[in-house]
């Protein structure tokens, strides 16, 4: 494959617990004790969902055996291959991501904006953007395309929180995004969906759409 790929795929079709429990007897056993762990149906349900995208997505690559791995800081990746992944979930969607390079996504499911949490966690920068908006949609879209544009980059560096989302700023006009630091060498691309925020940071040109698949 070149460069990066976005794959985002919807759940709903695991409510019917018929559909959830063959697709569940289809996976390896380390998933179905990972999944077995989670307490809520719908954890379980995303989590299943998760690695069918992820093996829909490499499929897709022409990568049909795999053995999914975590490192300790919590970042997915294949055993022995060279290609790096990034998956999230939320709401009843699943987004995962597939480079040749270091790459991190995320997927937030659109609802209240939490101006006090992005006061506290925001770089300033991009809480004085946010408390520009002429408009509570406004506001409502720019934060979810902040936070998951913020998590993208955290989940690609592999630092997670420990990161600290205040220590870099993120600032976009739309679709296109980019880190205020100029030094930094990554591509950011927000991915607007009918309910939802996606996002991708990459080291390689990011791609210009999502792609569809059915679990």
């Amino acid at each position: 494959m070149n460069g990066t790929r976005l794959y985002v795929a919807d759940t709903s079709f695991l409510n019917d617990k018929t559909r959830f429990q063959a697709a569940y007897l289809a996976v390896d056993p380390a998933r179905q004790q990972k999944i077995g762990r989670l307490r809520k149906d719908s954890d379980k349900r995303l989590s299943l969902a998760v690695f069918l995208l992820l093996r829909e997505a490499l499929a897709a690559n022409g990568i049909y055996d795999f053995r999914l791995l975590y490192a300790e800081n919590g970042k997915p990746y294949l055993e022995g291959s060279p290609l790096h992944i990034s998956l999230s979930h939320s709401g009843e969607m699943v987004l995962c991501a597939v480079s040749e390079r270091e790459v991190g996504c995320d997927i937030e499911r659109i609802g209240t904006p939490r101006l006090a949490a992005a006061k506290r966690f925001f770089h300033p920068l991009e809480y004085k953007a946010l408390a520009g908006c002429a408009s509570e949609e406004e506001e409502r879209q720019l934060f979810y395309r902040l936070w998951t544009l913020k998590e993208s980059v955290i989940k690609q560096t592999g630092h997670g929180l420990s990161q600290g989302l205040s220590s870099f700023a993120v600032q976009t006009d739309g679709k296109d995004a980019w880190l205020s630091d100029a030094s930094a060498s990554v591509y950011l691309r927000s991915y607007p969906l009918e309910g939802y925020e996606a996002a991708v940071c990459t080291e390689t040109s990011p791609p210009d759409e999502l792609l569809r698949l059915s679990l």
